[in-house]
């Protein structure tokens, strides 16, 4: 059986739960939700991709975690801005789950290298 690493108390976990149901590792010693950041493309897509970030969000939520996504915030800021707002949204996240299409976005690909600059776990998200 595949081991995890917890990501609250750093104790190993051999989690059956955890590998069958594909949900992220965690021991027993926390019953405390992920704070998980949603990324992907947005610019230049209908409704700037909000209808998929809002799917992500809901399946996030449904596995007892929190979403914080990107896709709430307001129409009319600048793209440096809004980088800057995902940023500190990366920095208090336990994780960040990309959206399909992520690889061929700016912004997106700039959320990717900061979280793996600062040690934040990734992960591509299928819906």
């Amino acid at each position: 059986m595949k081991e995890f690493k917890c990501y609250y108390c750093g104790k190993l976990s051999y989690s059956a739960a955890a590998i069958d149901q594909q949900k992220d590792p965690y021991c027993e010693c926390e019953e405390k939700p992920l704070k998980v950041f949603i990324s992907g493309p947005m610019t230049g897509i209908k409704d700037f991709n909000r209808p998929l970030f809002h799917k992500a969000a809901e399946s996030i939520i449904a596995t007892g975690n929190i979403p914080l996504n990107p896709a709430m915030l307001p129409d009319g800021l600048e793209h440096e801005e809004y980088l800057k707002i995902c940023k500190a949204m990366i920095d208090i996240s336990d994780t960040v789950y990309f959206l399909p299409g992520f690889e061929k976005s700016t912004g997106a690909m700039e959320e990717y290298n900061y979280a793996r600059k600062n040690n934040i776990n990734c992960f591509t998200l299928t819906l």
